[in-house]
């Protein structure tokens, strides 16, 4: 008999002695008996597998779906291992491997330094929330460590130190390029209320050097604008009883990143303005910062002049030097400096100085 009738045979006794289904195949003889190789369906707790059937052959895959809070070893299992039951052998049944499961998603404890937080418990399942406080110079890692970006670009000028990122209450100092000077010296990482980030304050910026409007008290200047660029020049004009020291002209000077006015606009209180100097001549002293009641000047001429009229004045209480301003005249009458011319005359060897 041939060999493919002993196997139309073989199926007819499986099929009465021991109902079996699927392909031939899945048969195994040993001797005593044959059984179908197969794994049975999972039992598994807060999840589901795919497809669903009562039990699976040799190298079936099943998808393993977890419920929300769980999670799988691995997304698919295979029945495998031995494969079939070895009966008169080893016994040994089908098994899915990795074994299909289901656990739940829990987190251990952190380990924080330099805070705390709450609630504290031993593990927390997912999609728990946790509140991290740090210690006063501190901030939560995983907030951000870094809380101030770097400024952007800062035209004609720099700031230091250069970071990537800045802590809270960092400080940086702004340098600017000549010609300019910094809106302010230094700027702080502070956290801003309302919207709430985190930002620099006050701004960080290189302005054009100028030189801001004077504050001028007891006296006014022209011309009027909100600021000056540099060499600009006012002109000051001092109420009744006050004066200027020295010129009534101010100028705005800059060197690198300063801009101030030079000199510095005042009116001081005066009862009289500086006396008027003669021509070749002068008043001494020619200028002070206040002249008060009976303040004394007194007059001198250049070399080559001599006075006409008094030689000192005094400040009165109608804001004016008494008398009128002495002149300097040449003087006709000087006598000139002798001069004296040495002739020296040499004869045989006596020399004779005239």
């Amino acid at each position: 008999m041939s060999s493919l009738i002993w196997i139309a045979i073989a199926s007819l006794l499986c099929s009465h002695l021991a109902p079996c289904e699927g392909s031939f195949s899945n048969i195994r003889w040993f001797g005593q008996g044959a059984v179908r190789v197969f794994c049975d369906a999972p039992r598994l707790l807060n999840g589901t597998h795919s497809p669903l059937k009562s039990n699976y052959s040799r190298y079936s895959v099943i998808r393993v779906t977890c419920n929300t809070g769980y999670m799988s070893q691995s997304m698919y299992s295979t029945c495998g291992g031995y494969g079939f039951y070895d009966i008169g052998l080893d016994n040994q049944p089908a098994v899915w491997n990795p074994p299909p499961s289901c656990d739940r998603v829990v987190c251990n404890a952190p380990t924080l330094r330099n805070g705390y937080y709450s609630p504290r418990r031993s593990g927390y399942s997912l999609n728990s929330v946790i509140t991290v406080r740090c210690n006063l110079g501190y901030v939560p890692q995983n907030r951000r460590s870094t809380l101030c970006d770097a400024p952007t670009f800062l035209w004609n000028g720099y700031y230091s130190p250069r970071r990537l990122g800045y802590s809270l209450n960092s400080v940086i100092t702004v340098t600017c390029n000549t010609g300019y000077k910094p809106r302010y010296r230094n700027s702080y990482c502070i956290r801003d209320q309302y919207p709430f980030q985190y930002v620099w304050s006050p701004s960080v910026a290189c302005d054009r050097a100028v030189c801001d409007a004077p504050s001028l008290v007891d006296g006014n200047y022209s011309p009027r604008k909100s600021n000056y660029s540099l060499n600009s020049v006012i002109t000051i004009t001092c109420d009744n009883g006050y004066k200027t020291f020295g010129s009534n002209q101010s100028y705005c000077r800059g060197r690198g990143d300063v801009a101030n006015w030079r000199p510095r606009p005042v009116c001081y209180s005066s009862v009289c303005n500086d006396p008027v100097s003669p021509d070749n001549g002068m008043a001494i002293p020619a200028s002070v910062f206040s002249w008060q009641l009976n303040s004394t000047v007194r007059y001198e001429c250049d070399e080559g002049f001599k006075l006409i009229g008094q030689n000192s004045s005094y400040c009165q209480a109608s804001g004016s030097f008494a008398g009128s301003v002495p002149k300097c005249v040449r003087d006709g009458h000087r006598q000139c400096p002798l001069q004296v011319t040495y002739v020296t005359l040499q004869t045989g060897s006596r020399t004779t100085m005239l």
